[in-house]
């Protein structure tokens, strides 16, 4: 329990002060360490919180409860540090046993400590004349609103930007041939194309609204699209889409249908890849 608490106070400390506040740990039955959030992050945060978990050996995992599919990340059960004793400070197991006295729960840091070890120990007016808790209460207070507006402000734009691709998606009109299969879906017009350049091979890609997207190919030989993170780590419709992958996932499918094409994320979490989404003319349902 003890390297957990010092983990998990680890973890903490790394995160932003909203997203530490929202924080949850518990310890499962084989001793690792389970983090849970009391909101469904989006996609900037998850990343963020991805970062600080894998530079602790942790992943994000999902896992069935009562029937529903739970997200949280998990970290491995901490190796204890084997400490070399002298001879005499030995003790018999007989007299060891009555020793050991039963651990304490892991508990959660107090937002005062969080407080403290984030800006108290740093400061240079700590200790000193200067300090003045309450009025830093205050300003940090000030801080955290402009945070918040900051991002609203961000949400604002991403809304814009969804409803400028909804804009876009123009219903494709129902074809005069006896011949045409009424069940077959109308596709979604994508957002035209124009070519970029990258600094890395390949040093051409394409790119629709705000997303940069390469052509690869898989192990079968078949062409498909992908968008690398670190292309996109500005755009806002890369991460809507990744949310929306992300939604799929934890409701049990392996990707999701965007303007007529499959898209699905990577094992590594790294790009979104795509192609275009086969679909039968009669009964089936559709293929990917």
């Amino acid at each position: 329990m003890i390297e957990q608490q010092c983990l998990a106070d680890k973890i903490l400390q790394e995160l932003p002060e909203e997203l530490a506040a929202a924080t949850t740990f518990k310890v499962d039955e084989k001793e690792r360490l389970c983090m849970f959030f009391s909101f469904k992050l989006a996609g900037p945060d998850f990343q963020v919180v991805l970062d600080v978990v894998k530079r602790y050996q942790g992943d994000f995992v999902n896992q069935k409860e009562d029937g529903r599919d739970v997200g949280f990340f998990m970290f491995p059960k901490p190796k204890p540090k084997e400490e070399v004793k002298p001879a005499a400070d030995l003790v018999p197991p007989a007299a060891q046993a009555k020793e050991e006295k039963p651990l304490e729960a892991l508990k959660q840091s107090s937002p005062m400590q969080i407080l403290k070890a984030r800006f108290c120990e740093l400061c240079e007016d700590n200790g000193t004349d200067k300090c003045n808790f309450e009025l830093c209460l205050r300003i940090l207070g000030v801080f955290e609103a402009q945070s918040q507006t900051d991002v609203l402000e961000k949400i604002n734009r991403s809304l814009d930007n969804v409803q400028r691709q909804l804009s876009q998606i123009q219903p494709v009109q129902a074809a005069s041939s006896n011949n045409a299969d009424a069940r077959s879906p109308p596709a979604a017009v994508a957002p035209p194309s124009q070519k970029v350049e990258r600094n890395t091979r390949p040093t051409e890609g394409h790119k629709e609204g705000d997303v940069v997207w390469i052509y690869a190919e898989n192990q079968g030989g078949e062409r498909y699209e992908k968008a690398l993170e670190k292309d996109n780590d500005r755009s806002n419709d890369y991460f809507a889409m990744r949310r929306s992958i992300v939604d799929a996932e934890q409701a049990g499918k392996k990707g999701v249908v965007l303007q007529g094409k499959w898209c699905w994320l990577s094992q590594e979490r790294d790009y979104i890849g795509r192609k275009p989404a086969k679909t039968f003319a009669k009964g089936g349902g559709r293929r990917y």
